[in-house]
């Protein structure tokens, strides 16, 4: 992931609209940057393709 954009990183699965993981990290982020405290966020499930074989899935449950 190093040298990559975070929206590249953990992308929001593009096959579903209701997808709200990238706002949820973009909202802990700006948290974070104003208030100066720590922001634990909840489990979720990204959207990301396999580094070994593009075009294939490897849905990966994770925190950022």
């Amino acid at each position: 992931m190093i040298g990559r954009y975070l929206r590249a990183a953990f992308p929001d699965d593009p096959r579903d609209a209701a997808e709200s993981g990238m706002r949820k990290l973009q909202d802990s982020l700006r948290s974070v940057a104003a208030t100066g405290k720590h922001d634990a966020m909840t489990l979720h499930r990204y959207h990301a393709e396999r580094p070994d074989r593009r075009g294939v899935d490897a849905d990966q449950p994770g925190t950022p």
